[in-house]
């Protein structure tokens, strides 16, 4: 396992944190893009989406009937829980 792939599940974790801790409120992709990789972090917000797809993907598996994180376009997303 390479380095690198570690580092994107802290990422994942760290997103999956921030919206079950606020969970059923909408999150911007700056305040995820913030509470994964910090103010001073080089990523942007296609970063975020693109970990919020994998995160689908995995919670898929759960229940592959039920979306729990929702796109709210131009503010952001959502897990419903």
């Amino acid at each position: 396992r390479s380095p690198s792939r570690g580092l994107g599940d802290v990422y994942k974790r760290q997103l999956l944190s921030h919206l079950l801790r606020g969970a059923g409120r909408i999150h911007s992709r700056d305040a995820l893009l913030a509470a994964a990789w910090g103010d001073d972090s080089e990523s942007n917000d296609r970063t975020v989406d693109t970990h919020i797809k994998t995160l689908r993907a995995k919670l898929r598996e759960l229940d592959p009937a039920r979306e729990y994180i929702s796109t709210h376009r131009g503010m952001g997303y959502c897990l419903d829980i």
